[in-house]
């Protein structure tokens, strides 16, 4: 029979072991838990970016739309009233109270800008490109068409009654060369212009139509000028109203130079004509400006594809500065014709103007009004037909921020149709403050998983204290059991 070796020591590793163990599971588990909930974590982050950028670009487009509209509208009614206020046979006061209010909110809500500075009329262009309104000026006048159709004969007669007109030959020479002239049969303009040669300043300016002399300058400019430049010159009532022809109804490279004369005869004039002529001038800035960026826009192959239920919008550009056109199609007819004495009829567009800074603020507005849809942790970029958007105070992505969403929308002028196409995009800036929130919930659980480890540790470090105390006391008592019995047995007989 086998005996119990009663010399041999417990061992304390099982039961370290067993106390470890369901520590060391509960800590590789948590772990393991903590990256899940990390990468579950981002990727909700990421979702909600995702849907952020959506609903930022739908509540963009609310607020861009609204604040276009309100631009538009101020923008509209204000040269609507300059050209009128500009106009002499036109009495009243500009701006009046209604629109003066309206325009100092606009101004408060958008500090650093003059809604006068920045007003430009509306342009008007047909799908060829001809330009209808403002009135397309030429640089270099050319040869109208009356006078290229003459025959040899009639430009021989012509040049005859223009050279006794010129010399003042006296009025039998004049009216008998005029005469010779007219019995060619030359047609419309062309025996118009027979009169027009013979007329006197005055004469020529009460007329209805402008008529283009050989030279491609206009009669009308011709007999202004001498009117305007005539010793002691005053700005009559006949004055003022054909300066307003010439430089706004057939406006020709002349007219800077007519408006500068009427200026420097303001001074003699009353405080009525002097207000006038300063209306004058911000109409002529205005409408410079928008002949400036249509000037870009006349050759776009984009105005082929007339659609009269699209609207469209295009980027262009003056000598000052940069803005977005809204093409809005519409039919023009009966609108007069141009020099060549086509109808300005037929398929066209109207084109309102929005300065690229006014746009810039409109914007940032709409940003800022939305901000809280922009996660701390995402940078914005836009861009608004295809063209990059700084927004000032929302700078763009740099080349390793990964995208995080994209939406597109339209906006336009609070119409039925929307014109301006513009892209959202969030990029990440910083993983680390995206998960901020769920890594101060793992370092939570990790430091609670750590003080279990240690208090394992510890209880391991106390129960094998306890265990070796244990055993040294077992060994002590055997011991001294063992000596007793080795007394007893020396001492019996």
């Amino acid at each position: 029979m086998a005996k119990f070796n009663s010399n041999q020591k417990p061992k304390f590793f099982w039961q370290g072991v067993l106390i470890l163990l369901p520590v060391a599971v509960l800590a590789i588990v948590s772990l393991i838990s903590l990256r899940q909930d990390e990468r579950a974590a981002e990727q909700d982050a990421r979702s909600r970016a995702a849907e952020n950028v959506q609903s930022l670009a739908r509540a963009m487009r609310s607020t861009v739309d609204d604040e276009l509209h309100r631009f538009l509208t101020l923008q509209n009614v204000w040269m609507s009233g300059l050209r009128l206020a500009a106009h002499p046979a036109v009495s009243g006061t500009f701006p009046d109270a209604g629109l003066k209010t309206d325009i100092e909110k606009w101004e408060r809500d958008y500090p650093g800008f003059r809604l006068a500075d920045l007003a430009t009329p509306e342009g008007e262009i047909l799908v060829d490109g001809r330009q209808i309104a403002p009135a397309e000026i030429s640089a270099v006048p050319t040869p109208p068409k009356w006078f290229r159709e003459l025959s040899p004969e009639q430009r021989k007669f012509w040049e005859d009654l223009r050279s006794a007109a010129a010399n003042r030959d006296g009025a039998t020479k004049i009216k008998n060369r005029q005469e010779a002239y007219l019995s060619t049969r030359p047609p419309g303009d062309a025996r118009q212009a027979a009169y027009y040669a013979t007329y006197t300043p005055e004469q020529i300016l009460s007329g209805q139509a402008a008529l283009a002399t050989e030279s491609g300058i206009s009669f009308q400019d011709i007999a202004c000028h001498q009117l305007l430049t005539t010793t002691n010159a005053e700005l009559s009532f006949l004055i003022l109203n054909s300066v307003w022809n010439q430089v706004f109804a057939s406006p020709s490279f002349v007219a800077p130079t007519l408006l500068d004369l009427t200026e420097t005869l303001t001074n003699r004039s009353s405080t009525v004509v002097q207000e006038k002529a300063r209306w004058m001038r911000q109409m002529w800035n205005a409408e410079s400006h928008a002949r400036g960026w249509l000037a870009t826009l006349r050759a776009l192959p984009e105005l082929q594809n007339w659609n009269q239920q699209r609207t469209w919008s295009h980027w262009t550009r003056n000598s000052t500065g940069k803005g977005l056109a809204i093409f809005t199609p519409c039919t023009f007819d009966r609108m007069g014709s141009d020099s060549e004495g086509v109808p300005f009829s037929g398929k066209g567009y109207e084109i309102w103007f929005v300065p690229h800074k006014v746009m810039e603020a409109i914007v940032a507005k709409a940003l800022s009004e939305n901000r809280s849809l922009i996660p701390s942790y995402a940078r914005v970029a836009m861009k608004i037909d295809d063209e990059a958007w700084p927004v000032s105070g929302f700078a763009g992505p740099a080349k390793d921020e990964p995208l995080l969403g994209t939406a597109t929308q339209q906006f336009g002028n609070n119409r039925e149709w929307h014109a301006v196409n513009f892209e959202l995009q969030f990029y990440l800036t910083s993983r680390e403050q995206m998960l901020s929130a769920e890594r101060r919930r793992a370092r939570l659980f990790a430091a609670l998983i750590i003080g279990a480890v240690f208090a394992a540790l510890a209880g391991l470090v106390t129960a094998r204290r306890a265990f070796q105390r244990q055993l040294h006391l077992n060994e002590m008592k055997s011991n001294f059991v063992s000596s007793g019995t080795t007394r007893s047995d020396g001492i019996m007989p």
